[in-house]
């Protein structure tokens, strides 16, 4: 009894491995860190990002995340799916990506008050969407399809609140008030990737 249950193990582990090894030809894992410089209306920055997933026939699916210091520094974390392509002898991708944008606390600002007195003031934070849409070209190094330079759209949005003071003429007395603005920052990315 004991021997056809160490035999049925065995049958399983070697069914098991096989059909592991036949999933892995079909789906294979690809890592892809990028940098890149973001451009908009405001300002120059820089992100960084690093992409984990599944490819399988031109298709690539997978989790990503970032530090993205357009203007507030948040973390984005997002799905992405990849389909490569080739036209004219030049290998392709297009790829979208969507998620949240995580950016939360409290953090102390400068602030300069009516009477052009330097103070501070205390400033929260709350996440939002993170979407993107772009294209891109991947060289080959070493036979494989290994650097990518990409061009892309990326929207992340998040929003501040922030108490002021403003003077009440009824009755003479200052009153606090909750301010908050939503932003939806529109910005062009320029990345370079390395696939391995």
């Amino acid at each position: 009894m004991a021997n056809k249950r160490i035999q049925f193990f065995l049958l399983l582990t070697l069914l098991g491995s096989s059909a592991l090894k036949a999933q892995q030809k079909e789906w294979k894992p690809w890592v892809l860190p990028e940098a890149g410089k973001l451009i908009a209306a405001a300002d120059f920055s820089t992100d960084y990002r690093l992409h984990l997933g599944l490819e399988k026939k031109g298709l690539m699916l997978g989790l990503g995340g970032a530090i993205d210091q357009y203007r507030f520094q948040s973390y984005p974390v997002y799905l992405q799916a990849r389909k490569t392509f080739v036209f004219r002898k030049v290998n392709g991708f297009v790829f979208s990506s969507l998620g949240y944008n995580m950016k939360s606390g409290t953090e102390t600002v400068s602030n300069w008050s009516g009477w052009w007195l330097p103070s501070t003031k205390e400033v929260s934070y709350r996440g939002g969407a993170y979407a993107e849409l772009g294209l891109g070209h991947a060289i080959r190094i070493l036979k494989k399809q290994r650097l990518h330079v990409s061009v892309s759209w990326v929207m992340k949005s998040l929003e501040e609140s922030y108490p002021s003071s403003i003077w009440n003429p009824v009755d003479q007395i200052p009153r606090t008030i909750s301010n908050s603005v939503k932003y939806n920052l529109h910005r062009t990315a320029l990345r370079v990737g390395w696939k391995f």
